[in-house]
């Protein structure tokens, strides 16, 4: 070999490649050897990577995500088929039927464009005889060279340099009659405005937004209007009107139950809970309406400020989920708890810690499920020092003004209401008796009693220890942290239902939502500062 084909590498090492024998002697292939001398003009030979782990992993990918949607939607009409089917209520029932019928069709909408084959590349087509146009020689390159043209792979578009053009997309029939010169001049000009960069068309209607719409439409809003004419409701919602009722005559929401009274004439819930009754005492509404309103408002709030935006799509396919769509319908009144611990959380991560004390704190004074809400917020502005004491001086004046003072007017009928009925202690058991196991022990008489009490102290102790020794870094943290508790708290309950798990549930898929990489950047520089 000459010395000008020789070199070194950058490790000192050398290589070359064997020559081709002279003719008569034998044909060999080229192969690799080290040795001290190398051929800078070769590159380096190396072993090939595999083909086939990456398709198929990018394959599996592409399937998992076609599926998921569907696979979704039909987990719910399952649920909502077992609802309908298994449950004694006739709200329940009224709600499953519909929502279930619902959510079949949305998995099939959603899972059929996704498995529509691909359309057929369209070759360059060429003008009508009877036009008189001329044959167009195609696109040229600068040196005056033509430029050949095929059809994209993946967009089944004329492509012409490396450019996409939409208006290649146009059938050939739409180009040589009259009423396809619309749509090929709307294609010619989305392709002007492209530029060639490869813009994609606009969307068709039949999107994800579009079927999540639709099955919120189907599982929530119509089996609310259903219920809402019929008069069917949870006792939930006629509690809460009376409570308003009671308020507005009596400046308290309590009363004691007289003998023989039934578990309806209780009121389990905080003094504030009786301010979303307020609209039904005064107009004669509903109040499933007020929950549905106050909570949509509020959760849409809480994710437009971690976010930016309101992400609407995201948010629909929440509201039309079974753990959403069911209490909204029949009347659950944990929906609006939901959406202000939502906006506590979301307004305490962009550094308003006064206004999330304002809306944890009236939370709290609604329901005793806020309470780890309020608890995890405190701990996450302490462990970043910011704002804790106008956090907590917030949250204990809204929670002194919407529960501790209506209280105070009628200090025996709040304990019989508000404690001991919740706890199992009332002479009228509670209706939530579902088979957690709180309440299986519960039924085995005063020492299972005890023994569920105390698991769930302990439960809340060990809660507010891990708050201490390791406090949450972010808002997602605090959300999961609190989604834990109250699942614990759910099933060693003595008095508990199902319908309880939509704040672990409601918490975890709204934390998703709300908390992206970028709002969560965006956060620890509000807590920072």
């Amino acid at each position: 070999m000459s010395a000008s084909c020789r070199g070194v590498n950058r490790r000192g090492a050398s290589r070359t490649l064997a020559r081709t024998p002279e003719p008569g002697v034998g044909l060999s292939i080229p192969t690799p050897r080290w040795s001290p001398e190398v051929d800078l003009a070769l590159p380096r030979i190396r072993r090939p990577a595999p083909m086939i782990r990456g398709p198929r992993r990018d394959c599996l990918e592409r399937v998992k995500a076609q599926l998921s949607t569907p696979v979704l939607y039909g987990l719910c009409a399952v649920f909502a088929a077992a609802t309908a089917a298994v449950t004694d209520l006739p709200p329940h029932r009224t709600w499953g039927l519909p929502a279930a019928a619902t959510y079949t069709v949305a998995a099939l909408a959603s899972a059929a464009p996704r498995f529509r084959p691909r359309p057929a590349p369209t070759p360059p087509t060429t003008p009508h005889p009877r036009s008189g146009a001329e044959p167009s020689a195609g696109p040229r390159s600068r040196s005056g060279a033509a430029t050949s043209t095929a059809p994209h792979p993946r967009s089944g578009t004329a492509t012409s340099a490396g450019r996409r053009s939409w208006s290649g997309a146009v059938p050939s029939a739409a180009k040589r009659w009259p009423w396809g010169l619309g749509a090929r001049g709307a294609a010619a000009r989305w392709g002007a405005r492209s530029r060639g960069r490869g813009v994609a068309p606009p969307r068709r209607f039949g999107g994800p937004g579009a079927v999540a719409g639709f099955a919120f439409a189907g599982a929530a809003v119509l089996p609310l209007a259903v219920l809402v004419a019929t008069g069917q409701a949870q006792p939930e919602v006629g509690v809460v009107e009376r409570s308003a009722a009671h308020l507005l005559e009596h400046g308290t929401p309590y009363r004691v139950p007289g003998p023989g009274e039934g578990y309806e004439a209780y009121n389990p819930y905080l003094p504030a809970m009786a301010l979303l009754g307020l609209p039904s005492a005064l107009t004669g509404s509903d109040a499933r309406v007020v929950f549905a309103v106050v909570f949509a408002v509020l959760l849409a709030a809480s994710t437009l400020l971690l976010r930016g935006r309101a992400a609407s799509g995201p948010l629909t396919l929440l509201a039309a989920s079974p753990p959403v769509a069911l209490p909204l319908a029949v009347g659950g009144d944990d929906l609006p708890v939901l959406g202000l611990a939502c906006l506590g959380l979301a307004l305490a991560a962009r550094g308003n810690p006064a206004s999330a004390g304002l809306a944890l704190g009236l939370a709290a004074a609604m329901k005793p499920t806020a309470w780890p809400v309020l608890l995890a917020c405190l701990a996450l502005l302490l462990a970043h020092r910011t704002g804790g004491r106008r956090f907590t001086a917030a949250a204990g004046g809204a929670l002194a003004a919407g529960a501790v003072l209506p209280a105070l007017v009628d200090p025996r009928a709040f304990l019989e209401n508000a404690v001991r009925f919740p706890m199992g202690l009332a002479e009228v058991g509670s209706p939530a008796g579902s088979p957690l196991p709180g309440r299986l022990l519960a039924d085995l008489g005063t020492g299972g009693h005890a023994v569920a009490l105390a698991a769930l102290g302990a439960a809340a102790l060990a809660m507010g220890v891990s708050l201490v020794v390791r406090p949450p870094a972010d808002v997602r943290a605090a959300a999961l942290r609190v989604a834990v508790g109250l699942a614990l708290a759910t099933a060693l309950m003595p008095a508990s239902r199902w319908g309880y798990l939509v704040y672990p549930a409601v918490l975890v898929l709204w934390a998703r939502i709300a908390a992206r990489p970028r709002a969560r950047k965006e956060e620890a520089l509000w807590l920072a500062a």
